[in-house]
């Protein structure tokens, strides 16, 4: 089997945006990969891939506004064209029932316009295979050499997942504090905001226009532990000598681009 692994995240619910990726068992060349949705006995391609050098972890977006669109799961699967392999049909890590989509929604709502400011979240890719750093891993001393651009030193291939822009209340207010989730030590701040994106302690937050990062220590939810609608977690800034400055720091061009499709669906929706 080429392909060993594979998950669709979801990281946002308006606008849509599934993040599929999967790991294949070694490195491989000239291969093209294709990646099929399934929803209600309806499959589309939402993507076609060539393999890359050096690379065992690829990835897909999943933009249709009809992802969510009948509360009912999406399933994909990944195709190896040259072979015809596929994979078995996987659906998001998240299932949310059709009431749990309606809070959702409010909470996005309310986080949007009434107390929250833009964030950017790069989540941390786990799974299970745990590809190693073909550039800058120790097979002796099991660790990252350093200063490697392709894993950011964390010895894995692509350790996190392309950001992506969300709302939340963000600092020690008064009204985070009211939730009483979690406590901040000194050094460290809040964010509260809805259920989408999962936030998870390794994930990494962006402060917009600041430029500074932020690591996810500690999370909890209101709701199912799989399917929350309101999260509250504490961050702690990452130092700037960290390597992750030079590759998750986003430009200012690019996140108003972001922002801008983000509020466009949300006016659209609003009003």
């Amino acid at each position: 089997m080429l392909i060993v692994n594979s998950n669709a995240v979801i990281l946002s619910l308006k606008p849509p945006f599934v993040y599929v990726y999967f790991t294949t068992q070694q490195i491989i060349s000239a291969r093209t990969f294709k990646v099929f949705r399934k929803q209600s006995d309806i499959i589309e391609e939402i993507a076609e891939i060539d393999s890359q050098s050096n690379v065992n972890v690829y990835s897909a977006e999943d933009r249709s506004s009809q992802v969510f669109s009948r509360y009912t799961p999406c399933y994909y699967q990944v195709q190896v064209v040259e072979t015809g392999e596929t994979t078995d049909w996987f659906s998001w890590d998240t299932m949310y029932r059709v009431f749990e989509f309606d809070i959702l929604d409010r909470n996005e709502q309310i986080f949007h316009y009434d107390m929250g400011s833009p964030l950017f979240l790069h989540t941390e890719r786990t799974d299970l295979t745990n590809v190693r750093c073909p550039n800058c891993w120790d097979i002796t001393k099991q660790m990252s050499m350093g200063n490697c651009s392709l894993c950011m030193d964390t010895g894995r291939q692509k350790p996190y997942l392309d950001p992506v822009a969300f709302y939340a209340e963000f600092g020690q207010t008064s009204r985070v504090l009211e939730y009483n989730l979690v406590e901040a030590e000194i050094g460290q701040k809040m964010i509260t905001t809805s259920g989408l994106p999962k936030l998870k302690p390794g994930d990494i937050v962006h402060e917009p226009f600041k430029h500074e990062l932020w690591l996810v220590e500690n999370v909890n939810c209101i709701g199912r532990d799989t399917a929350p609608v309101l999260q509250q977690a504490t961050v702690s800034l990452v130092q700037k000598p960290s390597i992750k400055y030079n590759y998750l720091v986003i430009e200012d061009s690019d996140m108003e681009d972001l922002l801008a499709d983000m509020n466009e669906v949300n006016n659209e929706r609003r009003f």
